[in-house]
């Protein structure tokens, strides 16, 4: 329905959809000089496109640098898998021990699941269909003062 009614506005509509878990129906499109952005309905799945689009959309805009944190690579510490077919972002706890990085997926019951997100200060990244176990070097998006996860 956005997609229509934007289209019906003029606005071009660049993407609708993206290969990410959660956060797949985004929606992107510029009105003239204003850019437009769809959010999925589910709160996780909100949270995952503001973070990896809009904010760095905005922190680009605002001549902020990096628009997204660079990913750090982290040794797992509890197994975790991908099972679906598109990259996944997983709610994880990101910390420093015994000079390095520690992370460990956060268990998550979905796209709805806000404790799980709340919980989370950084993103697990896991390509579709990997299983990982604990000692397995990941990437990982981590969090700033910005918001919880957030950037």
């Amino acid at each position: 329905l956005v997609a229509e009614i934007l289209t019906k506005l003029s606005a071009e509509i660049v993407f609708h959809k993206v290969a990410i878990r959660p956060a797949k129906p985004l929606l992107f499109a510029v009105a003239g000089k204003t850019l437009v952005f769809g959010l999925p309905g589910n709160p996780v799945s909100a949270a995952v496109g503001f973070d990896l689009f809009v904010r760095a959309a905005w922190r680009q805009a605002s001549g902020l640098s990096p628009a997204l944190p660079d990913r750090v690579e982290a040794v797992l510490t509890s197994p975790a898998q991908n099972r679906g077919g598109r990259l996944a972002f997983l709610p994880a706890r990101l910390q420093p021990r015994k000079g390095r990085l520690e992370v460990a997926a956060i268990a998550s019951k979905g796209s709805h699941d806000v404790a799980a997100q709340a919980a989370a200060n950084a993103y697990l990244v896991l390509e579709p269909e990997t299983s990982r176990v604990a000692g397995d070097r990941v990437d990982t998006y981590p969090g700033t003062e910005e918001t919880t996860l957030g950037w």
